[in-house]
């Protein structure tokens, strides 16, 4: 999956708190440390990790159940930002 975004034209990111066989905090350190300033999204099943989400570099962090409205806000403000560029 990190080949995937890497190599790939992508305005963001979501994922699962737990992807395949990666740990979605490992896939975001993995992408700051490339310096790959994707904004990251990262959804949960538990407020746990939240803190260590913020401190790898994603952008947000949402609980499930995700309202539509919280996503639309995460993708506007890629827009915003991508259109600010």
């Amino acid at each position: 999956m990190p080949h995937d975004v890497l190599n790939n034209k992508v305005d963001a990111v979501f994922l699962e708190s737990e992807i395949d066989k990666i740990n979605g905090l490992n896939f975001v350190t993995m992408l700051r440390r490339q310096k790959v300033d994707i904004p990251v999204y990262i959804i949960s099943n538990t407020e746990a990790l939240r803190e260590e989400a913020a401190k790898v570099g994603a952008n947000d962090y949402f609980v499930q159940p995700v309202t539509e409205q919280q996503l639309r806000d995460a993708i506007r403000s890629v827009k915003n930002k991508k259109n600010a560029s």
